[in-house]
Order: C-alpha cells, then structure tokens, then sequence
C-alpha cells in the first residue's frame, strides 16, 4: 500500500500550502518524508528533508540524529551530507 500511503501524505501537503501557512505547512512535509522513510523511498525522504531545513522548521539536524523515525537513513551517505550542510 506504499502508493495509497504516499498519495494521502501528498494529499495533507496541498491541502496545507506554504502560502496558506509557511510555518505550520511543514508539518505535513515533514510526515510525507517520514511516510517515505516507512515505504522505503529513502531518495524522496531526503529531498524533503533537505528542503525543511532550508526553510524556517521544526526540522532540524538535532532532531533528525536523535528521533528513532530518521535511524533507517542514517547510514545513507545523501543524509550524512544533509547533516553536515545544515550543522
């Protein structure tokens, strides 16, 4: 069910856009890359996770080395270098 999955957390994203609400607008970003992380489309998580910590967030590198959703990624070299970029 990795498709329906993806497609409601898309769906919690446009039904809150950025224009609507630039803070809390992150949220569903951050629960649509965790979705990705579940499914195991970890290239997609990573986009998404790049982005929120480019913008204004809740997201950050702290955040993303301690909380248990983000352990599957942590041996992703793409995700180590987020880490770097944004400490």
């Amino acid at each position: 069910m990795k498709e329906a999955a993806v497609r409601e957390g898309q769906m919690a994203v446009d039904l809150m856009p950025m224009s609507k609400d630039a803070l809390e607008a992150t949220d569903p970003l951050r629960r649509l890359a965790q979705i990705h992380v579940m499914v195991g489309d970890y290239e997609a998580a990573i986009d998404l996770l790049d982005y929120l910590l480019s913008i204004p967030s809740y997201v950050s590198v702290p955040y993303l080395r301690l909380h248990p959703m983000w352990d599957p990624l942590h041996d992703h070299p793409r995700f180590q270098a987020l880490l770097e970029k944004y400490e």
